[in-house]
C-alpha cells in the first residue's frame, strides 16, 4: 500500500479504538481489526515461486480418489522465512509502549513488574520470546503474496544458474473465502502507532478500574491476539520492495496425532532448513493469471508460454490464453 493508504488505515485504526469502552469490545476490536482495516488493498495478488513448484502446485489432488486437481499452496511455519528476524520487533514496540504506559513505575523496578504480570500477560510474555510465545499459542503458519504483478526485486530471488527461472501466479481474493489475511507493515511510525494507540486504550481501560479478573482476563486474551496478529505483520523496512499480503493459518497448541491429516502437515527441505509446512487447496476459480520470469531469449519466451498453457488446460485449470503472460522486464542476460 502507499504511504497515503497507509495513513488513512492508521487513522481509521485510531478512531475504531477510540470508540472502545470495556474489555469485551477490546476484544471485538482485536478480532476484527485485521480483517476489517488492515485486508489486502488489491484484488489480485502474486506468489512468486520457483518452475518446479509451479508444476507441483497444479499437481495435487486434495483427496486421493478425486478426478480434478486443485490448487495446492504451501503454509509454511512463520519462523521458517527469509527474514530472520521474524516476529522478533514487535518486543521492541511492546517494551517501548510499557515504558511509556508506565513511566511512574520504573524507578521501582519490582512494581512495573507487577503490573505487567497483574495486567498483561501474566504467565504468557513475562520472562519469555517468541518460542515459548509459539508454544503457548499453538503454531502459525503463513502463505506469502506480492501486491506486484511483475517486480525485478521479487524475480531476483529466483535466478538458478546465472538466469530468472520462475512464475508468479496471480490470485483473486474475491474467490477466496474463510482465510485469514493482512497486508504487511514496514514502515516504522506506522508500527508505532499501532502499539502506542492500542495500549494508551488497554491503560484507560484499566484505569477506569475496569479490572475484575473476567475483565482482567478478557485484556490478556486481547493483548495476546494483538501480539500474535502483529508479530506476523511486522517486517523491517529492508523487505519493503516484497510490498506483501499474507495468508495467515494457527494450529491449534493442543492438536493431536489424529488430527495431522485433517490439517495436511508436513515437511519440505529448504535451503538447509526442514520446514513443517500445511496444504491448501483452493479450487481452480481462484486463479487469475499467470507471469513468466524474464528472459533475454525471445524464442523460449514465447515456446514456455504456450507449453505453460498447455499444461495448465492439461491440469484442469481453463485460464484464458490472454491471462499468461512474459514478464515485461526486458533483460540483457
Amino acid at each position: 500500500m502507499t504511504r497515503d493508504e497507509l495513513e488513512t488505515r492508521i487513522q481509521k485504526y485510531e478512531n475504531k479504538l477510540q470508540s472502545v469502552t470495556n474489555a469485551r469490545e477490546l476484544e471485538t476490536f482485536v478480532n476484527d481489526s485485521l480483517v476489517d482495516i488492515f485486508a489486502p488493498s488489491n484484488r489480485v495478488i502474486y506468489h512468486y515461486t520457483t518452475a518446479e513448484t509451479f508444476i507441483k502446485m497444479f499437481s495435487e489432488k486434495e483427496k486421493e480418489n478425486d478426478k480434478k486437481y486443485k490448487l495446492c499452496l504451501h503454509f509454511s511455519r512463520f519462523d521458517c522465512v527469509n527474514d530472520v528476524q521474524e516476529g522478533e520487533e514487535i518486543f521492541q514496540y511492546l517494551e517501548e509502549s510499557y515504558r511509556d504506559m508506565f513511566s511512574e513505575y520504573l524507578s521501582s523496578p519490582e512494581n512495573f513488574i507487577k503490573i505487567l504480570d497483574k495486567f498483561f500477560m501474566g504467565d504468557y510474555l513475562y520472562l519469555t520470546g517468541v518460542g515459548d510465545m509459539v508454544r503457548r499459542l499453538g503454531e502459525t503458519y503463513i502463505a506469502c503474496f506480492s501486491n506486484r504483478n511483475d517486480s525485478l526485486p521479487m524475480w531476483n530471488y529466483y535466478v538458478k544458474n546465472g538466469r530468472y527461472e520462475g512464475y508468479n501466479v496471480g490470485l483473486n481474493l474475491e474467490k477466496i473465502k474463510g482465510i485469514v489475511m493482512g497486508e504487511v507493515i514496514y514502515n516504522n511510525d506506522a508500527k508505532k502507532k499501532i502499539f502506542l494507540y492500542f495500549f494508551n486504550k488497554v491503560k484507560e481501560l484499566i484505569q477506569n478500574k475496569l479490572n475484575t479478573d473476567l475483565v482482567g482476563n478478557q485484556i490478556n486474551h486481547s493483548i495476546l491476539v494483538f501480539l500474535n496478529v502483529w508479530r506476523l505483520l511486522f517486517k523491517s523496512e529492508n523487505f519493503e520492495h516484497e510490498n506483501e499480503t499474507r495468508f495467515i493459518m494457527c494450529l491449534p497448541s493442543n492438536i493431536k496425532e489424529v488430527d495431522r491429516e485433517k490439517y495436511k502437515l508436513d515437511f519440505k527441505q529448504s535451503n538447509g532448513l526442514i520446514v513443517p509446512y500445511i496444504k491448501k487447496f483452493f479450487d481452480s476459480s481462484v486463479l487469475d493469471s499467470v507471469t513468466i520470469a524474464p528472459s533475454p531469449s525471445l524464442h523460449l519466451n514465447d515456446v514456455t508460454r504456450v507449453t505453460t498453457i498447455k499444461f495448465l488446460h492439461d491440469r484442469g485449470f481453463p485460464i484464458d490464453e490472454s491471462k499468461v503472460a512474459k514478464s515485461q522486464i526486458v533483460v540483457r542476460f
